[in-house]
């Protein structure tokens, strides 16, 4: 106090401003990643569709008539997913899209391992030696990706943080 005023600063960030712009941050940080890598899947599967045809082809439950246009749209849909997660508006329904699509690329994983089909699922583009635990790792690979589309969804409606507790003065004492 000066001179029986009390003197404040000018701006007074609070605790709970701080938080929320950390939350943000963390938002943006989990959009970028997921949103680049569904841009990038795409792109790199729309560039070599044909390639990305053949590593369809051993995933013997999609009918034949349905592997070109899955080798066609499904990078489109990759590339739309990322797009909306990049867009403050949609964030939320691509993120929903993209858990859908990890749901069923885990799904198709686990589905092919159970069956003893090792494939190299080409999610990036890559050529390489098919091995069971690469898939394994594609599917926790996806697993993570998920878990973070989920989190953006959610994120929302998440309960703030309790406020800590206070307690009355002792009318008693001063």
């Amino acid at each position: 106090m000066t001179g029986g005023v009390e003197m404040t600063p000018a701006f007074h960030p609070s605790k709970k401003a701080i938080d929320l712009t950390k939350k943000d941050v963390l938002s943006w940080v989990v959009r970028i990643v997921l949103a680049a890598v569904f841009l990038y899947a795409g792109i790199i599967k729309s560039t070599a569709s044909e390639q990305f045809l053949v590593a369809l082809a051993p995933f013997t439950f999609f009918p034949e008539p349905l592997l070109l246009p899955l080798s066609t749209w499904l990078p489109l849909g990759e590339i739309l997913v990322g797009l909306l997660i990049l867009i403050p508006k949609t964030h939320r329904l691509g993120a929903g899209l993209a858990l859908g699509l990890l749901v069923v690329f885990m799904g198709v994983l686990g589905w092919a391992l159970s069956q003893g089909i090792i494939v190299s699922c080409s999610c990036f583009g890559e050529d390489d030696a098919p091995s069971a635990w690469k898939m394994v790792l594609a599917i926790l690979r996806d697993l993570f990706l998920a878990v973070a589309a989920l989190w953006l969804i959610v994120r929302e409606n998440l309960p703030p943080h309790a406020p800590p507790t206070t307690f009355p003065r002792n009318p008693i004492q001063p």
